[in-house]
Formats: C-alpha cells, sequence, structure tokens
C-alpha cells in the first residue's frame, strides 16, 4: 500500500491506495514487511520486496525478489515483476533461504539488488535499462543484513556483517566488477549498518553496539582507505533497529532518526563535513512503533518522517525547514485511513 501527500508540500494525506499492480490470481503469497525504495538515474522509484510462498509441503516453499517502478518519474507505478532468487535451478530448501534483498542505484543510474543466499555469501543482480542481468555470486560469508551505497564519484560500495566483523564489496571505477575487503578491522555490529558519504569523500558507519543497544560511528581515514576501528559514542539510550537518515540540502547535514527500546522515535541532526558528532537527540512520542520509519524532505523542504503503527494506519510528522529537528518533544499524527 501507499499514501501520497494531496499536493506538493502539502499537510494532507491521501487514503492507502495499491502500489503498483499484483501478479492477477496470486492469492496464496505474502510480500513480507520490508521494501527497499531507491530513485534511478531518471527520477524514476523502484520498490524491491521478498515475495514469500508457505504451503503445507517443504516443496511448495518459496522466496524470490519482487520489483516495481514508476513509468515515468513521479508517475504512476505499473505492474510488479519477479526477479526470482539466486537458486531458482537448485533443490527447494536453498530456493527459499534466502535474506530480504537491499537495493542501490548505480553509478549509472541503474538498480542494482544485493540479498544473503543460502551459502551465507551475497548475490548480486542488475539492472541495466529495459532488462536484468543474471544473478551472480559476490561470496563472502555473512549475517542478513547487507547495506549498499554509491558515492558520488560513481563508484558502489556494499558492507555486510559477519560473526566477527563486517565484510566489504567495492568498486574501483565506475561500472567496474565488485571486488572483496575481508580485512576492514571494523567490529561486529548488532544488525545492519547506515553508511553516510561525507562532503571530503570519507565514508562514515553507523552502527549499533552489541550487549547495549547504542549507537556509534566509525570513519575511514581517508576517501577509499582503511577504517578507524575506534567508535565515536553516538547515543547511550538503547534502541534497536536500523537508522534511518535524511541528508539535508546544500550540505547542511545529515538528519539521523531511530527508535528507541520504549518503542518511540528519537531525531538528531549530525555533520557530514568531518566534525564530531554530538548526543544530542530530541524524542518523538505517540509510540510504540514496531515498523522501521521513513524519511525525506518534500518540496517546501519540510523533512517528513512517517512510519505506520500498531492500527496499521500511517503517522507522520513536519519538520519545518529551518528547524530540520524538534525544538522539543514532539508527536506524530495519524494521517487517517
Amino acid at each position: 500500500m501507499m499514501w501520497t501527500q494531496t499536493e506538493p508540500g502539502g499537510d494532507a494525506w491521501s487514503h492507502p491506495e495499491p502500489l503498483g499492480i499484483w501478479p492477477a490470481g496470486d492469492a496464496v503469497s505474502r510480500c513480507l514487511p520490508r521494501l527497499d525504495v531507491i530513485r534511478d538515474g531518471q527520477g524514476r522509484l523502484h520498490v524491491i520486496a521478498m515475495r514469500s510462498v508457505v504451503g503445507a509441503d517443504h516443496y511448495d516453499h518459496l522466496r524470490e525478489v519482487m520489483h516495481v517502478q514508476q513509468d515515468v518519474a513521479d508517475g504512476p507505478f505499473g505492474a510488479w515483476q519477479s526477479l526470482g532468487s539466486p537458486h531458482e535451478q537448485h533443490n527447494f530448501d536453498r530456493r527459499r533461504a534466502v535474506g530480504i534483498p537491499v537495493a542501490v542505484a548505480t553509478g549509472a543510474g541503474n538498480p542494482l539488488v544485493v540479498l544473503r543466499n543460502f551459502g551465507t555469501g551475497l548475490s548480486a543482480r542488475n539492472s541495466f535499462g529495459q532488462a536484468w542481468g543474471n544473478w551472480r555470486d559476490l561470496h563472502g560469508g555473512t549475517l542478513d543484513g547487507a547495506c549498499a551505497l554509491t558515492l558520488k564519484r560513481g563508484i558502489t560500495e556494499i558492507y555486510a556483517t559477519t560473526k566477527t566483523g563486517m565484510l566489504r564489496w567495492y568498486q574501483q571505477a565506475p561500472g567496474g566488477p565488485l571486488l572483496h575487503d575481508y580485512g576492514t578491522l571494523l567490529p561486529r555490529p548488532a544488525g545492519s549498518v547506515t553508511l553516510l558519504e561525507q562532503t571530503d569523500g570519507r565514508l562514515v558507519m553507523i552502527a549499533r553496539q552489541p550487549s547495549t543497544g547504542w549507537l556509534v560511528a566509525h570513519r575511514q581515514r581517508e576517501a577509499g582507505g582503511a577504517w578507524n576501528p575506534q567508535a565515536e559514542l553516538l547515543d547511550t539510550t538503547p534502541g534497536y533497529g536500523p537508522i534511518v537518515t535524511a541528508e539535508l540540502p546544500q550540505g547542511g547535514g545529515v538528519i539521523l532518526i531511530q527508535r528507541r527500546d520504549d518503542g518511540n522515535l528519537s531525531i538528531s541532526r549530525q555533520p557530514l563535513d568531518g566534525s564530531p558528532f554530538h548526543p544530542q537527540w530530541t524524542p518523538v512520542h505517540s509510540g510504540p512503533f514496531v515498523h522501521t520509519p521513513s524519511a525525506a524532505f518534500d518540496t517546501a523542504g519540510r523533512l517528513v518522517i512517517a512510519v505506520i503503527g500498531p492500527d496499521a494506519d500511517l503517522h507522520t510528522l513536519l519538520v519545518d525547514q529551518q528547524a530540520t529537528e524538534p525544538a522539543e518533544p514532539a508527536a506524530l499524527q495519524a494521517a487517517g485511513k
């Protein structure tokens, strides 16, 4: 389902509508909760999901990646198509043992989808405009929860958690092959991480610390270089789940949004110029929220935070451009069913 602002930069939202056209006659499958959304080089939105089928016999079990896109930028969504899985030609046990897909737009502006495969490595599939290439094995041995980012210089980097640390796949040039880096020296985080590019080209990784749920950050020592394994502390309030980001226009930093252990959200504005992070966070009430929030800036320049509540309704918070984060505790409002 999807909700849309009734007018650009407006306060009101539409009623929920179907997102694209699901395959006709499919009454047995379910779309797993996590979606990934990216914008391609032509400004069109792409949505990646995981379709799951569960039957009485284990031969009926199936997981496959699904994809839908806008026909034109800001236009309607078309029909969902299956991207299959890396194990379509293998036994049924492998076919159902894949992770949740993650998408990123490459330097050429086309979608790239990666997921954990049965062998616990990563598999990837690229779009080349109107067609998709084959699934290919990137190898490695990871847990679920990969993270991918395409840098301003057009190269893509992928990071995934292992039992002992982090693995990295990277390009040396735009469009080049994804190479392995098994020696990042980064500690194992609790769950998936969030990647950001600083104004100087270095990457910063935001993760949760195991056992505590605290937020920490690691930075590259130089653009494309080694990581500093010494963490910076961002927040000592325990939380869970991935960190949501929205970069401010004109290089004004980034907004971080997290879920705390009490189920509510908190917001912080942090720099991306390489200066130290600060520990100030503003709580956002009206939870608990069990789903991951989303955030973006609308055409009025306001920060829009949206999350599905336990009532299955959309809850939103609009933050003025000048504030970029609430000056005092705020609350999300239901958009209406």
